[in-house]
């Protein structure tokens, strides 16, 4: 049946009609735009509660995002779905830590999807600029663990709340910075600049995957030590997955580290819970510069001009099962002949390179694994350096053998590698040492199964660099190696103007690194001289607090004529470090300083999550208070005054504080209790005494001279408390208490004794207004006047509260004030001696057969 069309109007000019169905065309098209730009519209608010509430409800971090960007017109027939500033941030037991941060993720969805209901169906991915920190705690936590358990315990509810299911054709990644941390493993991976892309129709069963890397920056830390850095990576590889049954072949690839090119080939399937594998891999056209390429510190900018000769092979195979019992038999081979480089520039060549390294395990557990060094040989002028390993039984029990013979002049470094602009380095190092043995030996204490022995010598070495405030010259030094111990003798350096001599024992370190058993050491320092102030002037980055490694014993004993730091001068000073449980002990320090002299021990301790913390137990004799306002942030904090104080002080005090994460004090929350004694002061230009002169007419308060000042007192809620305690200003007495705090707020109440007769031969009308009684009647005895301080130290407010007449106690009270004093600091220098002499002999009684045959003088 035809369809009629529609009757045209004959009498309509050609050119009208060809407007009309423009325009008909034109308004098609301006409702298809429309509708593309308001679909997204109307599926905003599912989506972002799609994202809001069903991803965050499977996972233990919080998810979210800055903004949404949906749009059909970039992906079409596609929507594009665009979350900017998407972060993961991670609940207990790293909470607040950041597992991802991405700039832009975008994925395209099914549109069809949407009208459905059910699952969202994405078929592509693109993620920019993530950045993304695994970590891995002490305590073997991971925090991508993040998916909510069981998952098969979703009610119906959940499932028909839909969730995404993916039909992916392509996926990228772009600029990534990718780190993983394990604190328990002490590794440490960084990628910067990782860019990643696969495509392939991953709907199909079988189907070709073809992706594409490049990292910019590899970085590869194990055990403190870098192995790999700068390090850059480019691959392409070609899969063929076959879904059906989980086997995925590899075909065509080719993958370039650094210099270095590989081939691989072979396949890996998961069958059930195994993962089985045959892969081979192999270096057919590298050189020797090529291997090169993979040492830090000689690939750099310039490596393209290195010359270097040698063959070199590099091969390696996977076979077998991985399950959770058993890894595959592999080997992996490394062989170098008669390898030589040298930098152009430089005129002293490495020669007679032989390296013979061979990895394997037939098969069987890891333990199974072999790594056997068999070769090792340089030649740096002809002067040999030689090296050989081989470890068994990695996993139950590590079985060592190595052997690392040879000298090398580090003077000729300079002529072999680019140093940098300021470096400088000579001296000699000569080695002989051996090992031999399981592990298990050192455990049980069975030195007959394991030998270590050999010498590491050091003698005129010199190190400067511009990071370093000072060259480090190091006179002489001997490592002694037995089963049982590392000796440190004969040490002698210098840096800049200071000096150290130094011996000391480290023992069981095998047992502290494979078997986490504790390591023992002890340390004896002497110096004419130490100044530290070049160490910390002028430094970039503030001190930060440190967590102090567990099943460590270490004991520094030191001796030093004088030592400098930051403001301070000490000299004399004998002291003991003790780190043991992760605690840092000062034992019975020592010190002449700041006029006076010092005794004190003390603990700092920080194990996350408490803050650090600090404790000290002072004996202070003879202290200048200038100096001492000037060296210490908590005296000028709590007590402001004494930087207008010229005299001396001593006394007996306790400190104990929490610590920022700079290892400075946290002063609100600092406690301190001590007495002190203050024999003869001068206040100058001070503002409370100034106006309490003022104020009570008495010239002798302004810029006052103090006497016998004893007082006892406390810190805590940032605030200075003193005791009820006397001190005599020229013929008058006063009595004081209070507080102040690190605010510089003032709260002093004090009483002014004031001789009766002074105030009839004066006509003091300040003070006689404050009294019922007229000053001309009075014969003798004393006015007592009370004064209230508030205020701040730097606008203080002082009110007369009234006074009080003591007939005839002017004379006896003098006489009483003045025995008191005297009394107290009779009592407190008794005490501050008793305590010296008692913690002076515990101290050495605790050190002496810690001590004994440490220091050996010349």
């Amino acid at each position: 049946m035809r369809h009629a069309l529609p009757e045209i109007d004959r009498n309509c000019p050609k050119g009208m009609f060809m407007k009309k169905m423009i325009g008909i065309i034109a308004g098609i098209l301006l409702l298809i735009l429309v509708a593309l730009i308001a679909l997204p519209m109307i599926f905003r608010d599912d989506i972002i509660a799609w994202i809001k509430t069903d991803v965050n409800k499977n996972f233990t971090a919080t998810v979210d995002f800055a903004d949404v960007d949906l749009s059909l017109i970039r992906s079409f027939p596609q929507m594009s779905v665009g979350l900017r500033g998407l972060t993961v941030v991670n609940h207990e037991p790293f909470a607040g830590d950041t597992l991802a941060a991405i700039d832009n993720l975008e994925i395209a969805l099914q549109l069809s999807s949407l009208w459905q209901g059910g699952a969202m169906v994405i078929n592509s991915i693109l993620v920019e600029r993530p950045r993304i920190s695994v970590m891995v705690n002490s305590d073997g936590a991971m925090n991508t663990n993040i998916v909510k358990p069981n998952p098969e315990q979703m009610t119906a509810d959940d499932e028909s709340a839909g969730g995404a299911s993916f039909e992916l054709r392509d996926y990228r990644i772009v600029d990534a910075d990718i780190e993983y941390a394990d604190e328990s493993g002490g590794v440490l991976l960084k990628l910067d600049g990782f860019n990643h892309r696969g495509s392939g129709d991953f709907t199909a069963s079988q189907f070709a995957m073809t992706t594409e890397t490049n990292i910019a920056n590899i970085r590869f830390d194990n055990g403190g030590a870098t192995l790999i850095n700068n390090a850059k990576l480019d691959a392409t590889v070609n899969v063929a997955v076959d879904l059906a049954t989980n086997k995925y072949t590899l075909q065509q690839n080719t993958i370039a580290l650094n210099a270095l090119q590989l081939n691989a080939s072979g396949w890996v399937q998961q069958v059930g819970e195994n993962l089985e594998m045959d892969i081979k891999f192999d270096a057919p056209e590298a050189q020797f510069k090529d291997l090169l390429s993979m040492i830090p510190f000689i690939y750099r900018k310039d490596f393209a001009d290195l010359q270097a000769d040698g063959s070199f092979l590099l091969r390696g195979s996977a076979n077998g099962s991985l399950t959770e019992t058993q890894i595959p038999a592999f080997e992996i081979a490394l062989d170098v002949k008669n390898g030589m480089f040298q930098y152009p520039d430089l005129p002293t060549p490495v020669e007679n390179v032989q390296i013979q390294l061979l990895a394997k395990n037939p098969g069987k557990t890891a333990d199974a694994t072999v790594i056997d060094l068999q070769k090792m040989h340089i030649e740096i002028l002809k002067e040999p350096l030689d090296a050989k390993l081989l470890v068994k039984t990695p996993v139950s029990d590590p079985y060592l053998e190595t052997n690392i013979v040879g000298r090398l002049n580090l003077g000729e470094v300079k002529n072999i590698f680019p140093l940098g602009e300021g470096v400088e380095l000579a001296g000699k190092v000569q080695s002989d040492f051996q090992l031999k043995g399981a592990l298990s030996a050192i455990q049980n204490n069975d030195i007959s199964k394991f030998s270590t022995g050999g010498t590491l010598k050091f003698s005129e070495v010199k190190y400067a660099a511009p990071e370093l405030p000072e060259a480090i010259a190091l006179q002489s030094a001997d490592l002694q190696f037995s089963p049982q111990r590392a000796s440190l003798q004969n040490l002698r350096a210098t840096f800049g103007n200071s000096d150290l001599q130094a011996n000391g024992v480290l023992e069981n370190i095998f047992g502290y690194v494979f078997h986490d058993q504790t390591v023992k050491g002890t340390l004896a320092l002497q110096s004419k001289l130490l100044d530290l102030n070049p160490w910390i002037a002028g430094e970039s980055e503030p001190l930060q607090a440190i967590e102090l490694p567990a099943k460590v014993e270490f004991l520094l004993a030191a001796d030093c004529q004088k030592v400098l730091f930051d403001k301070l001068e000490m000299k004399n000073v004998k002291g003991n470090l003790l780190l043991k449980d992760q605690k840092l002990s000062l034992l019975d320090l020592n010190a002449n300083m700041l006029q006076g002299s010092l005794r004190t021990s003390g603990e700092y301790s920080y194990i996350p999550p408490k803050k650090p913390e600090m404790f000290f137990d002072v004996l202070i004799d003879n202290f200048a208070i200038p100096e001492t306002f000037t060296s210490f942030v908590t005296v000028q904090k709590f007590m402001p005054l004494s930087e207008k104080m010229d005299g001396k002080f001593s006394g007996q005090l306790t400190l104990n504080s929490a610590l920022d994460q700079n290892l400075l004090p946290v002063m609100s929350a600092l406690t301190s209790k001590g007495s002190l004694v203050v024999p003869k002061v001068k206040i100058t230009d001070t503002d409370i005494f100034n106006k309490l002169s003022e104020k009570l007419s008495l010239s002798a308060l302004h810029n006052p001279a103090l006497s016998d000042v004893n007082p006892t007192y406390s810190i805590k809620n940032g605030r200075f408390y003193v005791e009820p305690f006397k001190f005599n200003i020229d013929k008058y007495l006063i009595e004081a208490t209070g507080s102040n705090g690190i605010d510089q707020s003032v709260d002093y109440a004090m009483k002014v004794h004031v001789p009766a007769a002074e105030l009839r031969d004066q006509a003091n009308a300040a003070i006689s207004q404050f009294i019922k009684t007229d000053a001309n009647m009075l014969s003798s005895g004393t006015v007592v006047v009370d004064v209230k301080v508030g205020g701040t130290f730097k606008n203080p407010v002082l009110n007369v509260s009234g006074a009080n007449v003591l007939e005839g106690a002017t004379d006896p009270l003098k006489a009483a004030a003045d025995a008191e004093a005297a009394k107290q600091k009779a009592e407190a220098e008794r005490k501050m001696k008793e305590e010296l002499e008692k913690k002076k002999k515990e101290a050495e009684q605790k050190l002496k057969d810690k001590l004994k045959g440490i220091w050996k003088k010349d």
